[in-house]
């Protein structure tokens, strides 16, 4: 199965997410801050890349930014806490990310990983305060669960990856 790299920088969701995703069968690197993703992209082959948008040393935004020079097929997915960030919509709107607004249900993420291996368009949910909660999200274990899932519409990037 493809080779995933996911950046975090708190310890307890890192792991969370490596162990949710390596028991769907990715193989998955960890890197804790933007600059180690820089660096750990650059040097490896993976097929998609998830990844904070806050964090220490180099955000986000910026590492997706210089990963995507040197790499600019790999799918990219921003998570964020924050709801309004211009750069990220428009980043989205060009079809060279995805992003998910924190807190992110386990779910969507591996519904998202999976389509966008596949080479599948993305379409976007209400937005998340729109969104109503279901039950299972309510009785969900607290370390998986939010009120969101929302995600950006993106359109295909060159090589028919989005």
């Amino acid at each position: 199965m493809a080779d995933l790299l996911f950046v975090e920088d708190d310890e307890k969701i890192r792991e969370i997410f490596a162990r949710f995703l390596t028991s769907k069968g990715y193989g998955v690197q960890l890197a804790k801050d933007g600059q180690e993703a820089v660096d750990v992209a650059t040097q490896g082959q993976f097929a998609l890349i998830i990844m904070d948008v806050k964090m220490p040393k180099l955000d986000g935004l910026s590492a997706f930014q210089a990963i995507h020079r040197t790499c600019p097929t790999i799918p990219v997915i921003l998570m964020t806490g924050y709801r309004a960030n211009p750069e990220l919509e428009q980043l989205s709107q060009q079809g060279v990310l995805v992003y998910l607004h924190k807190p992110v249900l386990m779910k969507d993420l591996e519904l998202l990983v999976q389509r966008l291996l596949n080479g599948e368009p993305i379409h976007a949910p209400a937005p998340a305060d729109e969104t109503p909660q279901t039950q299972e999200a309510e009785a969900a274990p607290p370390q998986t669960t939010n009120s969101s899932g929302g995600f950006s519409e993106v359109s295909p990037i060159e090589g028919g990856h989005v």
